[in-house]
């Protein structure tokens, strides 16, 4: 879909509010830097256990290589006793950056860094769809300075990890299926494979994220048989076993 240019203001006004939403989204951001140095961070009784995971799991001992395995490779040690956590690993990378000689500080740079993510995903989403950036660019402030967005991303707690997951699940499928077919077969093989590694490594949502995560997955799949699109499908289908029977085995251990 792309909107009708007839509806577009004029020029002039076009850029006017084009710098006006430059301003507003530099501003979002701005405040958000300013909580993490000069504010009290927001803490729920679930934020002391996944600071205390981070922090367990951030030890000495545990190397940045590890850590980055931890984001992006298939693992079920992203659990607690009930449910996906895989948040948490996020908050362990970002403590092997040393993005901050705080911890606290660190947890809240690693949200700044998720609250980023939402925005760059929002707005090539929006623009794909649209091929407009002054509605991209509104669209994705007024997703960011909603309460639910930029408040939640003053917590260090789970829902920031479902709310980019969720946008992830929501645009990648539908790029995917809409991509044309690459002409050679290994390129869409490995579109299909880098396509499932990225919804992958936002499996390990909450544990009420996840049928979004497994259903969006087995749909992808359906849709590429339907379109004929083999090479796309295996890819995209051993990549989501892979990421699914990890989670699978360390839910069975709970």
């Amino acid at each position: 879909m792309q909107l009708n240019n007839n509806i577009h203001p004029p020029k002039p006004v076009q850029k006017i509010l084009a710098i006006l939403v430059i301003l507003s989204l530099i501003a979002i951001f701005l405040l958000r830097i300013y909580a993490i140095y000069n504010t009290v961070a927001i803490r729920t009784w679930d934020d002391v256990n996944y600071r205390r995971y981070a922090l367990e799991e951030g030890t000495p001992d545990i190397n940045l290589m590890t850590a980055i395995e931890g984001v992006f490779w298939p693992n079920s040690r992203i659990l607690d006793e009930t449910r996906s956590i895989g948040y948490h690993a996020w908050l362990v990378l970002a403590l092997k950056l040393y993005l901050s000689g705080n911890s606290e500080q660190t947890f809240q740079l690693a949200n700044l860094g998720l609250l980023v993510i939402q925005a760059i995903v929002l707005f090539y989403f929006c623009y794909w769809a649209t091929k407009s950036r002054l509605f991209s660019g509104t669209l994705t402030f007024i997703y960011l300075s909603s309460p639910i967005v930029f408040g939640i991303n003053r917590w260090v707690m789970t829902e920031n990890f479902v709310m980019t997951g969720l946008l992830i699940f929501g645009f990648i499928p539908v790029w995917i299926l809409k991509y044309d077919r690459r002409p050679f077969y290994r390129q869409e093989f490995l579109l299909g494979i880098s396509t499932a590694w990225m919804m992958g490594i936002y499996g390990s949502l909450r544990e009420y994220a996840a049928p979004s995560y497994i259903v969006t997955s087995i749909g992808t799949v359906l849709a590429l048989g339907w379109l004929k699109r083999w090479d796309a499908l295996w890819g995209f289908a051993f990549i989501f076993v892979v990421f699914f029977s990890t989670l699978l085995g360390g839910w069975l251990k709970l």
